[in-house]
């Protein structure tokens, strides 16, 4: 998917440095968002952004997630910090 000749990001890679691996990519999707004029977009169409970018991989992360009554699941901040939390998890698990 290519929006204003930008190519978007992607996908998240789950292996090696995983703490590295979710910085870049959340690097690149705020870059893209920025650089796309879609930064200002509905949470509904960054939320579409960011799971068309995560690939195979996040997006059966993302499919995973439980949100408590106080999460707002139609967030995009809600759902990075739920990749976050995720990618810590693993860190921790690997170690």
């Amino acid at each position: 998917m290519e929006a204003s000749g930008f190519k978007v990001p992607g996908p998240l890679l789950l292996e090696a440095n995983l703490a590295e691996n979710w910085n870049k990519f959340k690097q690149k999707f705020n870059l893209y968002l920025e650089a796309t004029g879609t930064k200002d977009a509905t949470e509904a169409k960054k939320i579409a952004i960011l799971l068309t970018a995560v690939g195979d991989d996040g997006l059966d992360i993302y499919n995973a997630f439980t949100y408590s009554s106080t999460e707002d699941k139609n967030k995009l901040e809600t759902i990075i910090k739920k990749f976050e939390v995720q990618q810590k998890t693993r860190i921790s698990l690997k170690r």
